[in-house]
């Protein structure tokens, strides 16, 4: 049983193959095949179809002999890849004799669309199972009255013989037909047609921020495609309906939104599907124009004003309406509002200078403007102010034996003549006394600068710490760096600034003089101004630093910001909660200076990177880097398994071999 299995599968694939191989040989006997070249040169869309007719007539002489077997016509082929000037063609195909006795007498005819081309003998005799192969090459009509292109189809090729058989004649017909749907050109070879495949296009508009009222011009932009070929459909407000079929027409949207405009292209001649593309369009409310920003300055209307009379106040206007403004006057520096009038008058009860303040607010904007005013005592002799004072320095963060410029801002209320001492190392020696100096420092340390600006009767004094590296550091950190320079210094100015205001208050105890009490508290009141300012200072600071993106390398500068911050609300409060009333020691503590110093950047990195460090030459912290996942597992783990699946299947077919 077992060898009769076995022997039954041989035979079952012999039978298979054999199969296979007749199925190849018929379809090669039996085909048209026309090169991808030849297409490529000429046809396009092809369709063959084979047709046999066989017919059998005897003479009036024919006995009951019939014929069995004929002439056979195979591999029947046309060529366009040889057509010339559009006029010859080449036909192919080969004759089988399969019957027992020749044949002569042969003829072949060739109809194109029902009209002769050929018909002469050709083949001659023709043994028993012989075969010919036959090649024409036939001038046909295609370019009849003068068209370019004429579509050739219905090629029929009819051979006909007549075999002797006994002295009786009898004939058989074979014929082939090929149907070729296309279009020649009589004047070139036909290229080929590419077909048709999507267009690029995009959606391109005339203003991409409108607003409502303004008129749209939608156009389509083609990267690929030929914009004559399609039909335009387009829709502006997302409705779903036509709105133009244009292709290039314009829109207007009567109320604010977002709008999805679409466009759908349609090839005119239905070669291709149809194509969508969107865009959105954002329209907004059309913007109230934007009012000029008035002009104005304050006019002191008295002249030389004294202690305790009037001092009559007014506004000039350059630009603006007075009559729409809100109008707020501080007459005294005090940041409080001393009136809400257009004109106002105010008495001093004391003499010195004063900035005033007048603020004009309209639909929510405020507009400002400043002036300085002397009081005099009241004998009419002006009291002398210290001077401001105040000074820059560049680069912010100087290289050792490199040149800093340093450049003072004084000014004086009297206009004196002022006078300036800088001490660049903290050794109370004056160093210089020029208003704007250069100085070239000899190590990488911190120097605490001073300088004092006199007007021959008071002086005022501003110190400032200047940081000096051995690592040149990016210009834009150098810009931040001077910006918290600026706030360090001020904090260590208002910080002095109330230490000498307790000195003064325990001096105007032990005095018991009211007047001295009187200038304590009203130096205690812009003091506390100062560090408000300050403390909304360092607040705008850290929004910028948020801003510019680069709050990840400065976190150690934000960090000794809010140090810095939490430093002035400390000694606000310490001023505030009567702490003058209350006197205790406190403890001054330096606020620390910090340097940056810029690491290196890869060259792909836009954005400035900055190292923060209190010491300079500080080592960076390196950066955590990510390493790639091992794939190594996997792969074992996908090969393990080919092995097992493997092993199954050996073990299943030695099962069947051992059970059968």
């Amino acid at each position: 049983m077992k060898y009769i299995k076995t022997i039954l599968a041989i035979v079952f694939m012999l039978v298979l193959l054999v199969g296979s191989i007749n199925a190849i040989d018929f379809a090669k006997n039996d085909s048209i095949f026309i090169n991808k070249e030849e297409q490529k040169l000429n046809l396009n869309n092809i369709k063959i179809t084979n047709s046999y007719t066989s017919k059998l007539e005897q003479s009036s002489t024919a006995t009951n002999n019939f014929l069995i077997f004929g002439l056979q016509i195979t591999d029947l082929k046309l060529s366009p890849s040889e057509i010339v000037g559009g006029k010859t063609v080449a036909v192919s195909f080969d004759v089988f004799n399969n019957q027992l006795f020749p044949v002569y007498s042969t003829n072949v005819k060739v109809t194109v669309k029902g009209m002769t081309i050929s018909n002469q003998k050709y083949l001659g005799t023709m043994q028993k199972y012989e075969k010919k192969s036959v090649k024409l090459g036939l001038t046909l009509p295609l370019c009849a009255n003068g068209a370019e292109t004429v579509e050739l189809y219905d090629v029929v090729v009819e051979v006909s013989y007549t075999p002797e058989i006994n002295g009786k004649m009898q004939y058989e017909t074979k014929e082939k037909q090929l149907t070729v749907y296309n279009d020649l050109s009589c004047n070139q070879p036909v290229p080929p047609v590419e077909p048709k495949s999507d267009p690029i296009v995009t959606i391109k508009a005339s203003n991409e921020t409108p607003e409502v009222g303004d008129s749209i011009s939608f156009s389509a932009e083609f990267t690929k495609g030929t914009p004559s070929d399609f039909v335009y459909s387009w829709d502006f407000n997302g409705d779903a309906l036509a709105d133009s079929s244009k292709a290039v027409d314009s829109y207007t949207y009567a109320k604010a939104g977002t709008y999805t405009v679409t466009l759908t292209l349609k090839d005119s001649k239905n070669n291709m599907k149809e194509t969508k593309v969107t865009k959105q369009i954002v329209v907004s409310e059309k913007a109230i124009p934007q009012e000029e920003a008035p002009e104005f300055t304050i006019l002191i209307i008295t002249a030389a004003p004294k202690v305790n009379e009037q001092v009559l106040f007014n506004v000039a206007f350059t630009k603006g309406v007075p009559s729409d403004f809100v109008y707020s006057w501080d007459f005294n520096g005090d940041a409080l509002a001393d009136s809400s009038k257009v004109a106002d008058s105010y008495t001093y009860t004391k003499a010195g200078t004063y900035t005033i303040t007048l603020t004009i607010s309209k639909a929510g904007k405020q507009y400002t403007a400043a002036k300085q005013i002397s009081v005099a005592d009241a004998s009419g002799n002006p009291v002398n102010t210290a001077p401001t004072a105040d000074f820059t320095f560049s680069p912010a963060i100087p290289l050792v034996n490199t040149a800093v410029q340093f450049t003072a801002s004084s000014s004086d209320a009297e206009n004196d003549v002022l006078t300036y001492a800088w001490d660049f190392n903290s050794d109370n020696v004056i160093d210089s006394t020029i208003s704007n100096p250069n100085v070239t420092f000899a190590s990488t340390r911190s120097y605490n600068v001073v300088l004092t600006v006199s007007d021959g009767k008071l002086s005022t004094v501003v110190k400032k710490t200047v940081a000096v590296t051995a690592v040149p550091v990016d210009p834009a950190v150098q810009t931040e760096q001077q910006k918290y320079n600026d706030l360090e210094n001020k904090f260590e100015e208002y910080e002095d600034d109330y230490v000498d205001l307790k000195d003064d208050y325990e001096s105007a105890l032990e005095s018991n003089d009211e007047d001295e009490l009187d200038d304590v508290k009203d130096d205690l009141d812009d003091l506390y101004n100062d560090i408000k300012k300050l403390n909304n200072d360092i607040d705008d600071f850290q929004s910028i630093v948020k801003d510019e993106d680069i709050e990840d390398d400065l976190k150690e500068l934000e960090k000794d910001v809010k140090d810095l911050k939490q430093k002035v609300l400390d000694l606000k409060n310490g001023k505030i909660d009567e702490s003058i009333l209350n006197p205790s020691s406190s403890t001054t503590e330096q606020p620390q200076q910090t340097t940056y110093v810029p690491q290196s950047q890869p060259t792909q990195q836009p954005k400035t990177t900055v190292e923060v460090f209190t010491t300079p030459n500080a080592p960076s912290t390196p950066a955590f880097t990510a390493q790639p996942k091992d794939n190594t597992v996997k792969i074992a783990l996908i090969i393990a398994g080919l092995f097992i699946l493997l092993a199954l299947v050996v073990f299943i077919v030695a099962v069947i071999f051992t059970r059968f």
